[in-house]
């Protein structure tokens, strides 16, 4: 399925950064982390709460068109039974139409983020965003890659009355596969004199599959 949808409100988001902001309620329905002049903030969250997969083994039964023109085991060279490639990949494909190699991937593709915010007054010094994956495992260093290396990313910057809606999308997006890994997104918003900023929610856009 590709239209899942999950919000990522103020409550889910932690400020890391050295400024203030605030969770207010600045009208019924209207609710964000407010930031005010001259503040480095770090908004970050964690996506753990979703359920994700490691991948699927596929016992594969499947059966083409053989030497002999027709499905199933015959006289005929080359040709095998419906079990003849039953089991854990990797195969031969010798009647395969596409031989398993591996896992197949299964759980939340992740493919957009889209940032909901306003900036006021002035415009921002440093607006980025960033998508990371932390691997651990007993007694290593933390792996960490860039899924979305953390920059502007298409974020705004300039002032305006109205809240800005900022789709970021992910280049390559794949199925987050990784056992033991903690996915961080992270917005950082820095206000300059005069200026102001809000932090309203995340959408983010998924493909799932479960089955």
């Amino acid at each position: 399925m590709t239209d899942g949808v999950v919000g990522l409100t103020i409550d889910l988001f932690n400020n890391y950064g050295a400024g203030a902001a605030t969770k207010t309620r600045n009208a019924k329905g209207d609710y964000s982390f407010n930031v005010a002049a001259s503040q480095v903030t770090v908004f970050s969250t964690s996506l753990e709460g979703l359920i994700f997969r490691t991948g699927m083994l596929p016992f594969l039964q499947q059966q083409f068109g053989t030497a002999a023109g027709v499905a199933g085991p015959t006289a005929v060279a080359n040709t095998s039974s419906p079990d003849a490639q039953v089991g854990v990949p990797p195969q031969t494909g010798t009647i395969l139409l596409t031989p398993a190699t591996g896992f197949i991937p299964k759980g939340i593709k992740i493919t957009d983020f889209t940032v909901k915010y306003l900036i006021g007054t002035n415009p921002l010094s440093l607006h980025t965003i960033g998508f990371s994956k932390s691997v651990f495992a007993n007694n290593a260093a933390i792996v960490v890659t860039d899924i979305l290396a953390n920059a502007a990313n298409g974020l705004a910057t300039a002032a305006q009355a109205n809240p800005y809606v900022t789709k970021v999308s992910l280049v390559s997006p794949v199925f987050q596969v990784s056992d033991l890994a903690d996915l961080w997104l992270e917005i950082d918003a820095t206000t300059p004199a005069g200026g102001t900023y809000r932090l309203y929610s995340v959408s983010m856009h998924v493909t799932f599959n479960f089955n």
